[in-house]
C-alpha cells in the first residue's frame, strides 16, 4: 500500500484499494456498500459520477437491489460518517 492510495479530503483521508476512511483521531467505521461508494465519489472526485457507474461500484452484477433506496441509504451513511448534513452541506 503506497501514498498514492490515499486521497485526502478535508479533515479525512480514504484508502482507494482497502476503503479504510479515517481522520487524525483515528479510523472512521463504514460498512461495505457505503466504503464502496465512497471510494467510487473519491476516485472521480471533480466530475460526476453516473448512477450507472456507482451501481457498477457498489453491487455485483447478479446482485438484484431496490437501487435508488441502497444508494440513498449508502449516501446517507457516507454523510453521517463525515458529519455532514443534506440540508447543509
Amino acid at each position: 500500500m503506497g501514498p498514492s492510495d490515499w486521497r485526502r479530503f478535508s479533515s479525512f483521508e480514504v484508502n482507494l484499494q482497502t476503503g479504510e476512511l479515517r481522520t487524525i483521531h483515528g479510523p472512521v467505521p463504514l460498512e461495505r456498500q457505503p466504503t464502496r461508494a465512497l471510494r467510487q465519489l473519491v476516485a472521480n472526485a471533480g466530475r460526476l459520477v453516473p448512477r450507472d457507474e456507482l451501481r457498477q461500484a457498489i453491487w455485483p452484477a447478479d446482485t438484484h437491489v431496490d437501487f435508488d433506496r441502497g444508494l440513498n441509504y449508502c449516501l446517507r451513511q457516507i454523510r453521517v460518517a463525515l458529519g455532514d448534513d443534506a440540508k447543509e452541506p
